[in-house]
């Protein structure tokens, strides 16, 4: 169970860093963790009887994404 659920949470990370090349952000993988991170805690915060998880985290997520670096365009 623990294997399954680690290779599920793995491909969850590699859509997430997915998308954030496409979206052009510096360090795609490490970007992908934090939000990974972040997705985690809502879960977690909801799953404790927060009923403001998912709007706090995406507030949380839009600040993230506003911060992150974006990757240097190539030269014309």
């Amino acid at each position: 169970m623990h294997r399954a659920a680690a290779r599920y949470l793995s491909g969850v990370r590699g859509f997430v860093e997915h998308l954030a090349k496409t979206a052009g952000l510096a360090d795609a993988r490490a970007f992908a963790a934090a939000w990974h991170m972040l997705m985690q805690g809502a879960i977690t915060s909801a799953a404790e009887g927060n009923p403001d998880a998912a709007r706090d985290a995406k507030r949380a997520g839009a600040t993230l994404l506003s911060a992150w670096r974006r990757r240097a365009s190539p030269s014309s």
